[in-house]
């Protein structure tokens, strides 16, 4: 993952209106507390953008980002 990836998702959920919660990501995960989740997966991608770990991380975010944006 780029430093350039990063920023740009950073960036985007700090334009974004964000809901208080729940959001249903997928069947298996649902968010309460929706800025405590971006803040803990942009740490997993910030921290070890070289990390397996940090796909996962990255994914969830483009999914939430999209079902903002919807």
């Amino acid at each position: 993952m780029t430093t350039g990836e990063i920023e740009d998702i950073e960036g985007i959920f700090q334009g974004i209106d964000l809901t208080e919660g729940p959001i249903e990501l997928n069947a298996a995960t649902r968010i309460i507390d929706v800025k405590a989740f971006i803040q803990a997966q942009l740490s997993i991608i910030k921290n070890a953008p070289e990390s397996r770990m940090s796909i996962p991380a990255y994914e969830r975010l483009v999914t939430l980002k999209e079902i903002l944006l919807a």
